[in-house]
């Protein structure tokens, strides 16, 4: 009978899948080369293309971290990272998506701190990148 073949529609069934895969996801490695150029209130960031076993260069994405002060929470433009590890705290692109430059306008004059991490296919972030800072002058 087709019918024993086919689920109905009002029938759910689960399934439980296995990862057997022997080779272990490892993370990338982090951006170098950071640089920001200061153009009034705006800023331009750049970095270098990182690299990662698994995950060719052009498949991974980046993570931009902005704060106001050093050490302190990423007020400015959120991670989603954990701010010392790396650790992805949820499975997607990095918030700069393929880009290796970005632009921030409008900031307030002050010091600000700033790193970006590289995120393979895996979402598997890497160290964030030595924190550097620049001046948006008053």
């Amino acid at each position: 009978c087709i019918r024993d073949r086919f689920y109905s529609v009002f029938e759910t069934r689960a399934k439980l899948y296995r990862n057997n895969c022997a080779t272990p996801n490892t993370p990338p490695a982090a951006p170098a080369n950071l640089q920001a150029v200061v153009a009034g209130s705006d800023v331009t960031f750049s970095w270098d293309v990182a690299s990662d076993t698994e995950t060719p260069s052009p498949g991974l994405t980046y993570n931009l971290k902005v704060r106001s002060d050093s050490g302190g929470n990423d007020d400015i433009m959120p991670c989603m990272s954990d701010p010392v590890t790396g650790k992805r705290r949820i499975p997607a692109m990095g918030n700069v998506q393929h880009n290796r430059s970005w632009t921030l306008k409008g900031l307030a004059s002050g010091t600000y701190y700033w790193s970006v991490q590289s995120v393979d296919t895996g979402f598997m972030g890497s160290e964030w990148a030595p924190e550097e800072s620049f001046v948006i002058p008053p």
